[in-house]
């Protein structure tokens, strides 16, 4: 595969099942990335000409990382040797073949939601083991919904969960894509609030082939 000509879209889809206007939109698309797909084992969500990678979130039907990728590209899943039962992390991975040589793709989720028992702190060691992976290795995508809130990426202020991942971020192993542009959008109280809680980061040696934006969710 040329990564040059490499299409990626990542979206929170929050319930993929029934979305037709989306997939009419996904098959412009190489690879597919959705987080929150709330599909349960007994669900089947397929996409004509991709391969459907399914990493359900068997302790919680509201959640879920799912990867789309056209069949004629070569994949495999990407054990990510993490020896640690995550507790507010998703986390989901795959390696492609491409001109430049195998790219890993790491999807990541954290529900915005606090569940009893589950401490920032608890968040702070998942993350900082996730992190140090994503940066040992060669060539990476790590995308996802993050719900961390940081002016480095285009937020008014700065949450506990954004200055934890500024802490950890080694600029010299990746870099983050993101412009500023507002990634979701929700309505509260009436009124529409938009934010930035939707992350790319990536290995140096990609930027070149690479360009990033942000897609009307309509």
């Amino acid at each position: 595969m040329d990564f040059s000509s490499l299409k990626i879209i990542q979206w929170n889809s929050r319930g993929v099942m029934g979305k037709i206007e989306a997939k009419k939109l996904f098959i412009d698309y190489d690879i597919i990335v959705l987080t929150e797909t709330f599909l349960n084992e007994g669900d089947s969500y397929t996409l004509k000409g991709f391969n459907a990678i399914r990493f359900d979130r068997v302790s919680n039907s509201r959640g879920g990382i799912l990867f789309l990728v056209k069949s004629h590209i070569a994949y495999n899943k990407l054990d990510l040797n993490i020896l640690y039962n995550f507790e507010q992390i998703e986390l989901a991975a795959i390696t492609i073949d491409t001109n430049l040589g195998p790219i890993d793709i790491i999807a990541y989720y954290r529900s915005p939601v606090h569940q009893t028992g589950h401490s920032i702190n608890t968040w702070r060691h998942e993350w900082k083991l996730v992190i140090d992976k994503v940066q040992s290795l060669n060539q990476v995508i790590f995308l996802g919904d993050f719900n961390a809130h940081h002016p480095w990426w285009g937020s008014d202020k700065a949450c506990p969960y954004g200055d934890a991942i500024i802490n950890n971020i080694d600029i010299e192993k990746i870099a983050l894509l993101n412009d500023g542009s507002a990634t979701h959008i929700s309505l509260t109280k009436g009124e529409y609030k938009s934010s930035c809680i939707d992350l790319t980061f990536m290995s140096y040696s990609l930027l070149l082939n690479t360009k990033w934006q942000v897609l009307d969710d309509n």
